[in-house]
């Protein structure tokens, strides 16, 4: 995927979408709120060690200033911005994008505005380019 990225053939965003009620939107919120400080990946790395999926609990309020603090944010600013109107409708923003456009489950890819939900092999992503780059063609 990186190659095509390099060649900007492709370009990759990285949107949270809460499709699993409070617990799922708090931790949209609190991964944004990192993303203000340019620790978004951090965040998110250290929240889903493992790669395995969370617990309602795993993603309380305390529990993600736990990580927010562990991966070095400053926490007046976190808890402000995880906080704020404008953090707020970011993640709305998101979710309202990620509906639209068919994103109802996690994980769930955008190519075109065609949705790929679920896991997918790398060769499905890579047809799907290739796909594309020759319809342009």
């Amino acid at each position: 995927m990186l190659d095509y990225v390099d060649s900007g053939d492709l370009r990759i965003q990285w949107r949270e979408v809460n499709v699993f009620g409070s617990a799922s939107e708090r931790a949209a919120k609190a991964a944004y709120a990192a993303a203000l400080q340019d620790k978004h990946w951090e965040f998110h790395e250290k929240l889903f060690t493992g790669g395995k999926p969370r617990a309602p609990q795993d993603l309380s309020e305390e529990a993600l200033t736990s990580v927010a603090a562990d991966i070095g944010l400053d926490m007046n600013q976190f808890d402000e911005d995880m906080n704020s109107p404008e953090t707020a409708e970011a993640v709305e923003e998101n979710a309202r994008m990620g509906t639209d456009l068919g994103a109802f489950s996690t994980p769930t890819f955008i190519l075109n505005e065609q949705p790929y939900v679920g896991a997918q092999p790398t060769a499905v992503f890579v047809d799907a380019i290739e796909q594309e780059l020759e319809g342009q063609n």
